[in-house]
């Protein structure tokens, strides 16, 4: 999930749609997921498209659809003219050629529902073929259907949790997490063992652990919201005069966002309201809009959205506020000579210093061979990278040239996030207004170094 996150959440501000496309077993597994870091109980559901390589045999299928109709909104057909999120739920092995083009298929005029002259498009996410030459065939051919592939491993084929910016070991933090609300409940005179959750974690039943594995995924969610981005250190630096976890225009949205979030948490696990507690029936009286909650349960949320630097520290993670930098001007292949190569890499080391403590994140325009080029020696040099397609760019002419694609596939291999130029803006994906760095451009200076300038204006 760490890898689509931004666009989850344009599916969550209902700018792009979703699609999960596997067997009944896999798809409901992601679904699973997306619904725990993504849903809104409270409010309209999310359109969702299924495509499923095997069909639940009736009643006992419903039921296990039942508890995700409360986030999504599941429709028969996808609509042609949308950007879609594609979410590949099959094993590698399993997305042959056949079966590749009977998912395309559903998503052009012959096989979707009428809403645009167009053929619907967009980001998917597949999983990593270990075979270098069916992951090129796939790239071309998505490409080709106007899609952008983003490749990702499968969980057999994840040795160590994740140590990149912007990725966050669940499990550790989640078991973390437990240990504060252990200490918590004992300040409060509650017993050990006197309830379900009050177990120590070797103890506790799966069901609890996952609630708390689900707390800590989202909060990548929340850094995003706030444009900030995990780091694999314990530095915690926004870059704000007063910090931001004490702001109350910065807590509250995500408090909100964080009852949101165990909601969805509790309905996925079968629960429903009731006006009283009742864990045998899974009944609970909190399952309401966040405006309905009493403040003393809202201060719980904030609470929990206030003690994420200290959960992050206790990690060994941290945060930093994520600057985004475009390229601007032409711009040569990084290849042709070392000396360019040396010059920028020096010069790369001299603007992360000057933006310190920003993260940088270089949009490149995939459909720019050198771009793509210059894209693979900043992903060597540690800068996360995000694709932006300038309208009306057409995904399918990147698929024209060998080259291009060997170079745009190493690039989306390594980017956090696709963007499109026509997309709404920070406030429209994010409940925050936006908090990060204003946006850089970097460019070609004389004598083949690099300038960094911010945005429409020239640095001194």
């Amino acid at each position: 999930m760490n890898r689509v996150i931004p666009n989850l959440l344009a599916v969550r501000a209902r700018q792009l749609d979703l699609a999960v496309a596997g067997t009944f077993e896999s798809a409901l597994a992601v679904l699973d997921g997306v619904g725990r870091m993504i849903g809104r109980p409270f409010d309209p559901p999310i359109p969702l498209w299924l495509w499923l390589s095997d069909q639940p045999r009736g009643e006992t299928g419903d039921a296990q659809l039942q508890p995700f109709k409360r986030l999504f909104r599941i429709c028969d057909r996808p609509a042609l003219g949308r950007r879609w999120l594609l979410l590949v739920a099959l094993a590698p092995e399993a997305l042959n050629e056949s079966r590749l083009e009977a998912l395309l298929a559903q998503f052009t005029g012959a096989g979707a529902r009428a809403g645009s002259d167009a053929d619907a498009g967009g980001l998917a996410v597949v999983p990593a073929p270990a075979d270098g030459a069916q992951r090129r065939w796939m790239t071309q051919r998505l490409l080709q259907a106007n899609w952008l592939p983003i490749f990702v491993d499968a969980p057999a084929q994840r040795r160590a949790p994740e140590v990149a910016l912007g990725a966050l070991d669940s499990d550790h933090l989640g078991r973390i997490i437990h240990e504060l609300f252990l200490e918590n409940a004992w300040t409060r005179g509650e017993r050990l063992g006197s309830t379900p959750a009050l177990h120590p974690w070797r103890r506790l039943d799966e069901t609890y652990r996952q609630a708390n594995r689900s707390q800590a995924a989202h909060i990548a969610c929340k850094l995003a919201c706030g444009g900030l981005i995990a780091i694999p250190e314990p530095v915690m630096a926004d870059g704000q005069q007063a910090p931001l976890w004490s702001r109350p225009e910065f807590i509250e949205p995500l408090s909100r966002m964080e009852h949101d979030r165990w909601a969805s948490d509790r309905l996925l696990d079968g629960w429903v309201y009731g006006a009283r507690r009742d864990n045998a029936a899974r009944h609970h009286p909190d399952l309401i809009p966040y405006d309905d909650l009493s403040e003393a349960i809202r201060e719980k949320d904030r609470v929990a959205v206030a003690t994420i630097p200290f959960i992050l520290q206790l990690g060994a993670c941290g945060w930093r506020p994520l600057a985004t930098v475009q390229l601007a001007g032409r711009w040569p292949d990084p290849n042709t000579q070392a000396r360019w190569r040396r010059r920028w890499r020096a010069d790369l080391r001299r603007v992360v210093e000057e933006r310190a403590p920003a993260v940088l994140e270089f949009q490149l325009n995939p459909a720019v061979w050198e771009e793509c080029q210059l894209g693979l020696l900043l992903a060597e040099c540690g800068f996360p990278l995000a694709l932006r397609l300038s309208a009306p760019a057409s995904v399918s002419a990147l698929a024209t040239d060998a080259a291009h694609r060997e170079a745009l596939l190493g690039c989306l291999t390594r980017c956090r996030r696709v963007l499109w130029a026509d997309d709404a803006p920070h406030l429209a994906t994010s409940p925050l207004p936006a908090l990060s760095p204003q946006p850089l451009e970097v460019m070609l200076a004389e004598g083949g170094g690099l300038r960094v300038e911010r945005h429409g204006m020239v640095e001194v």
